[in-house]
Parts: C-alpha cells; sequence; structure tokens
C-alpha cells in the first residue's frame, strides 16, 4: 500500500552518557516515522477507507539510570509523540461498525519507571511500570485502546547455566474501546512463563505457557483472546 504515497524520509538520533564517578547514566532520543494504511485498512468489506492518509509522527524521549549499589538500578524516562493524521479503527455506535479512519492531531506521552534487582548471580528481577496519558487533540478524548496505566513484573532465574526459567506478570488497566470514550475495556492481568535447557552446545529443549492461570479477558471489546497455551521445541545450532 506505501507504493501509492510518495517517498518519505524518516529518522532517529538518540546517545547516552555515562557517569563514572555517579553510576549514572543520561539517555535521549528523537525520531520522526511515517506509516501508510494497510490493505485492511483500505479495502476491508465494512471497514476500509479509501480516503485514509498516510501517518506521520514524530518523537522525542528523555531518560535518567542510577545504580544505587551493583545489585539495584533504578531508571525513569519521559516520552512524548506527535501524530499527525494517526490511523485508528473506530466504532460507530450508529451503525455498530467499525471503519478505519484519521485523527488529524493526536499526542501520546507519559512515563516509564523500573528498578532492577539481582541478589544472586543467577537471578534477576525486574518491575517496570509506565503511565502513558493520550489525547486526541480535536475532540480531547483519550486515544481508543491506549492504557494510561501498564506494569510488568519479570522473574529470570538460571539455577545452573544450561537451565533457564522466565516468570513474566503482565497488568493491564482499563481503556476505552472506541473514539468517543463511551465503551470501556476492562483491566486484565496474564502470567505467562518460559523456560530452556541446554542438552548440548548445539541442542536446546524449550518450552512456553501462556495465561498460566487461564484467565478471561479482552484486548478489543467483543474479541476474546486465547486460554492457557503451551508450546514446546527443540532448537538446532551449527
Amino acid at each position: 500500500a506505501n507504493t501509492l504515497y510518495a517517498n518519505k524520509l524518516t529518522y532517529k538520533v538518540s546517545g547516552s552518557y555515562y557517569l563514572e564517578q555517579t553510576g549514572t547514566t543520561l539517555r535521549s532520543g528523537y525520531g520522526t516515522g511515517f506509516r501508510g494504511p494497510g490493505l485492511n485498512e483500505l479495502f476491508f468489506p465494512g471497514f476500509g477507507n479509501l480516503d485514509l492518509e498516510p501517518e506521520t509522527s514524530t518523537s522525542y524521549d528523555a531518560g535518567i539510570e542510577q545504580e544505587v549499589f551493583t545489585q539495584l538500578v533504578v531508571g525513569v524516562t519521559y516520552f512524548h509523540n506527535s501524530f499527525d493524521d494517526l490511523i485508528v479503527g473506530t466504532f460507530d455506535p450508529a451503525t455498530n461498525l467499525f471503519q478505519a479512519e484519521n485523527i488529524s492531531d493526536a499526542r501520546s506521552r507519559g512515563i516509564e519507571a523500573y528498578v532492577r534487582v539481582s541478589p544472586m548471580d543467577n537471578l534477576d528481577v525486574q518491575a517496570t511500570y509506565t503511565h502513558t496519558a493520550t489525547r486526541d487533540r480535536e475532540s480531547r478524548l483519550r486515544l481508543a485502546r491506549r492504557p494510561v496505566n501498564k506494569g510488568n513484573l519479570n522473574i529470570l532465574y538460571a539455577p545452573w547455566d544450561v537451565l533457564r526459567m522466565n516468570l513474566d506478570l503482565l497488568l493491564v488497566g482499563s481503556s476505552f474501546n472506541d473514539t468517543f470514550n463511551s465503551q470501556r475495556v476492562a483491566g486484565y492481568g496474564v502470567i505467562n512463563m518460559a523456560g530452556s535447557y541446554d542438552i548440548t552446545k548445539n541442542v536446546q529443549a524449550f518450552i512456553r505457557v501462556d495465561n498460566l492461570l487461564d484467565q478471561e479477558y479482552e484486548e478489543i471489546s467483543g474479541f476474546g483472546t486465547f486460554g492457557r497455551a503451551a508450546f514446546g521445541g527443540l532448537k538446532f545450532t551449527f
């Protein structure tokens, strides 16, 4: 679909600076983006919109990471994204149909804070919290399906060099399902688990279990998600 539009140059620059005396790392970045409508957004029956304009964006972020001591690191980052002609799927309560359309001026900004601790050489624990404020600058309403609050707890444990286990807890706050902010999607929590074992230097067995507690939740109102699901296999390297 992008061949419908003229060439567009995008770029991103980022950098960091480490203060060895204090164990402080400063980071920042700036970039631009471009996205043309996908095939479904243009042509899917009842949803596609041939009048869509391509989406463009600019973004910047700035953050700081501090080593409190060898086993503990904390950090916080501020981010800001501005969109022109943001492509979204909107629900029209008059027709009970979804359709792709552009939001001419929108923004997303917030903070991400994290704590990473390694109480033992074979154990890493990281907790992350993200607060995101979104806005359609014309209607002054929140953007659809973008939760304000999101948290994550990840535990990585490797009792032996050949065995690694990972437990991941994801907590997502409520959001609105539509651009009118009239239909709310409830928040949810999901636990995922994964592990791997090196049988030999070239053969690794792995297993992954998604939605370990078989929670029922929705990311989009009216569209269910998978229950508990397990995957496993062997990985060969040469």
